[in-house]
């Protein structure tokens, strides 16, 4: 997962220097402890002395390269910053069950390392590094990683470069059941299990508030995206938009590719947010909405991909800190891969799994192409 961004030195119009760096997510390991692996990254900076609402000019078309265990740091170039983090959760009941010995054990070794062991399949051990590897597995050990410190080791980065200016992208992948919906949203009622989109709405409004009171002028904006079979839905439309086929004029959601701005949604709410309360309940709204499912693997399993995100303007904002600059952050909540057998999925289940499954697909070749500096296409 990686993209390009412009630097806040450059000048609206300059193309941005093509740089190749990043990271590959790495398969949560069966009967163990999954793995959740997010992937953070400005992806593209906004118009750093851009008016409110105006785009920039031309995005710039920095490539990165995908790959584990290169010498140079991920981030390292100029203009784009690619991290990846492996998130290690508690064994669930049935894996418990199925491994009441637990012969096959995931370790994390701080900062960035992961070594899976099978001993029952009498093979070495495997090792993957990664930029930051959490372990949330035991609650009573000394490297236990609570919703607090993934914020710490992710969330609050972005909230940092998008104040700076630039747009930030943060993937949760994984199989289906390792925890990604958890570590995203967690349980927005209670202050301490809150996940890094509420975390990351709440760092947001309070840099945003802070501008305010100095004297600038600032706008919060959200919306909320659905993939549901290779169909777009609008999860902050109303929902006979979403379920009815709905014809242009109605609003149905379309895919364009301005030289501008980029990539862009046609008819796409946009709500204001103004508070941690306003972000609660457009995600409550959004995840009535979407298509979720009980499976073998899974008691509330995701069918579909989904996509929040914020765009913030501020506009004269004290000296110093860049007068007017936008910024786009999104949060995608990738549905898991499933296995046919493992999942026992049957009917329109199976038909959603074919859908998840080709889509991860779709995106590991689109990875697998910006590991390739020498391919001109990604798909």
């Amino acid at each position: 997962m990686a993209a390009g961004s412009r630097t806040p030195s450059e000048s609206p119009g300059q193309e941005g220097r093509r740089s190749r760096s990043g990271g590959r997510s790495l398969s949560p390991a069966p009967g163990g402890g999954a793995a959740t692996a997010a992937a953070v990254t400005p992806a593209g900076a906004a118009t750093p002395g851009g008016g409110l609402g105006r785009s920039p000019r031309r995005r710039s078309r920095a490539r990165s390269r995908a790959t584990l265990g290169v010498d140079t740091p991920c981030g390292a170039h100029a203009g784009e910053n690619v991290t990846t983090v492996i998130r290690l959760r508690p064994q669930l009941e049935y894996e418990r069950q199925k491994d009441p010995d637990q012969r096959f054990s995931v370790e994390i070794e701080p900062p960035g390392r992961v070594v899976l062991m099978d001993p029952q399949q009498n093979k070495e051990a495997r090792a993957f590094e990664c930029d930051i590897a959490l372990d949330s597995s035991d609650p009573s050990s000394p490297q236990y990683a609570d919703q607090q410190a993934v914020y710490r080791s992710v969330g609050e980065k972005i909230v940092d470069h998008a104040m700076q200016g630039y747009n930030c992208c943060l993937c949760a992948y994984g199989q289906t059941g390792t925890g990604k919906t958890h570590t995203l949203h967690g349980d927005w009622s209670r202050a301490e299990q809150r996940g890094l989109l509420p975390r990351i709405a709440s760092g947001l409004l309070q840099r945003l508030d802070a501008l305010k009171e100095a004297g600038a002028a600032v706008r919060l904006q959200a919306s909320y995206i659905e993939i549901y079979n290779n169909r777009l839905n609008d999860l902050l439309a109303p929902a006979d938009t979403n379920r009815a086929p709905a014809t242009k004029k109605q609003g149905r959601l379309e895919i364009h590719t301005h030289p501008a701005i980029g990539v862009y949604v046609d008819n796409l709410s946009e709500i204001p947010v103004q508070s941690l309360r306003d972000a609660g309940r457009l995600v409550s709204i959004g995840e009535r909405l979407r298509h979720t499912a009980t499976t073998s693997m899974n008691q509330r399993s995701s069918r579909s991909h989904t996509l929040f995100s914020f765009k913030l303007e501020v506009r004269n904002a004290p000296s110093g800190e860049g007068s007017s600059r936008m910024a786009t952050v999104q949060i995608c909540d990738l549905a898991g891969r499933e296995n046919e057998q493992t999942s026992e999925c049957t009917g329109e289940r199976f038909r959603e799994l074919t859908f998840i499954n080709r889509s991860l697909f779709q995106l590991a070749n689109c990875v697998h192409a910006l590991s390739d500096g020498s391919r001109e296409h990604v798909p």
